[in-house]
């Protein structure tokens, strides 16, 4: 009994002695391991600096000199710029995306930057990110970005549509300026000020939860509307947002005391996704609400489709006067039917591009007109792309997995947001499809074309989904 008691004995003294229990600050060390997160906590080590160097491939280096930016392939160097030529300032750090985007931080903001594209192109921040100059940037294990300006801002962001989440007082953020951020392990940041050097653990459990009242199937009201009951709870409070039909892009979602207020609908009905983010971005579960959205009165089908019926049979009157004019054959007469079916769909197609509404209409698939789009002077694309066992990359299409829908983009949609689920079975029925095809990997990404005033200049691609995560 006295043996067993003496070493539990020595380590009850050293836990004791430990720096939860004693003043000022702590041993980095200590609570490397724990699984709940804390708020920042000030730790006693050597600062490890900013990243400045990253191998890109066996050809390629990326090296930060004297707060200039080189890339260097097969020993011949050049420097990079930005896309419109305008200062960044001093290049302070790099982080490396798993799929092969080089993210910048620079005394100018944020830039972006890929083997292949020789311009550091800004990137779009949306909602959410602290503005101010970057004082450090790093990407965590989950592909996050972590942004500390020198003002105080301090905020996670999204690499695939680049939103963020910014952090505040409420949740014990260190006291400004900040001059440093840096990664400290896989699960821990580390963030510098006049005070030292502090630590924030990142979460690692579950994600945040959310409560939508009311039945899943709603209508919204004909001024393209909708109220929602929202609530839910998270690692620092939670945020919203939504995404419509076949949509890639979240947007987000404004709740004051548990309610919110989307507007702007196109009617017609879609599905629409609702998700709760907690501080670190980590996500509910889709909810999913089927919508029904009334078209106004002028063109709802009740007014609308006897208003083209009727049209419809005017021009067909018209054109069978002219062939009864001309001799009123057969033939003629079918020609004027087909006249009539070819300039009832052009009056439609106009009547499209004229009313707000039209896109939305059950004829017309709204998805047709973005397989390309344009957004604050970049032209997006989507592409699927193949990796093989040697990681050389060739264009597939989802069509070859048997995957087909109205627009490119509706294909996409569920490779983007549900990889997890639906990797695999895409993966399993392509292979299947086609053998003499070696597919390990796919990636969705987007291809930009930054619109400057000297013509299209291609920039860094946005990577969106990738499946399996790694590679054999």
């Amino acid at each position: 009994m006295q043996a067993a008691t003496g070493p539990r004995f020595a380590a009850l003294i050293a836990t004791l002695l430990s720096s939860s229990f004693l003043p000022g600050s702590v041993p980095w060390q200590e609570q490397e391991d724990r699984e709940t997160p804390t708020t920042f906590s000030r730790v006693e080590r050597a600062w490890p600096g900013a990243v400045t160097s990253i191998e890109e491939s066996t050809l390629s280096k990326l090296e930060i000199r004297e707060g200039r930016l080189f890339r260097s392939i097969r020993g011949i160097e050049h420097e990079l710029l930005s896309v419109f030529g305008k200062p960044t300032g001093r290049i302070l750090s790099l982080c490396a995306h798993p799929m092969g985007t080089v993210f910048v931080a620079a005394e100018q903001g944020l830039f972006a930057t890929a083997q292949g594209f020789d311009v550091l192109d800004p990137l779009d921040l949306r909602d959410g990110v602290p503005k101010g100059r970057p004082v450090g940037l790093v990407l965590d294990r989950k592909n996050r970005l972590w942004l500390a300006t020198e003002a105080g801002g301090f905020a996670c962001i999204d690499t695939r549509f680049f939103y963020g989440r910014s952090f505040s007082a409420q949740d014990g953020l260190p006291k400004a300026p900040f001059s440093g951020l840096a990664l400290g392990t896989s699960s821990a940041l580390l963030l510098k000020n006049e005070d030292g050097i502090w630590r924030y653990l990142l979460a690692d459990g579950a994600g945040p939860s959310l409560d939508v009242g009311g039945a899943a199937r709603r209508t919204a009201g004909r001024d393209g509307s909708l109220s929602l009951e929202l609530g839910g709870a998270g690692l620092g409070g939670v945020s919203f947002r939504y995404r419509l039909g076949a949509s890639h892009l979240w947007q987000p979602l404004t709740v004051t005391d548990g309610k919110a207020r989307i507007t702007g609908l196109r009617p017609g009905r879609q599905g629409i996704r609702i998700v709760a983010l907690d501080r670190e971005l980590n996500a509910s579960g889709e909810l999913v609400l089927d919508l029904v959205v009334p078209y106004p009165e002028l063109f709802d089908k009740a007014t609308l489709l006897p208003l083209l019926a009727l049209g419809a049979l005017f021009l067909f009157a018209a054109f069978c006067w002219r062939a009864h004019r001309a001799g009123g054959t057969k033939q003629q007469y079918v020609r004027a039917a087909l006249s009539t079916i070819v300039s009832t769909i052009f009056v439609c197609q106009v009547l499209v591009a004229c009313i707000p509404h039209g896109k939305s209409w059950p004829f017309v698939g709204f998805d047709m007109y973005t397989e390309r789009y344009e957004h604050l002077g970049l032209l997006y694309k989507p592409r699927l792309i193949g990796i093989d066992s040697n990681r050389r990359r060739f264009a597939i299409h989802p069509r070859q997995a048997g995957w087909s829908s109205d627009g490119y983009w509706q294909a996409l949609v569920p490779l983007i947001h549900e990889s997890a689920t639906r990797g695999k079975d895409f993966l399993d029925a392509f292979r299947e499809r086609n053998p003499g095809l070696d597919l390990q990997q796919y990636i969705v990404e987007t291809q930009k074309t930054r619109l400057s005033s000297e013509g299209p200049v291609p920039v860094a691609p946005t990577v969106l989904s990738w499946y399996p995560r790694t590679l054999r």
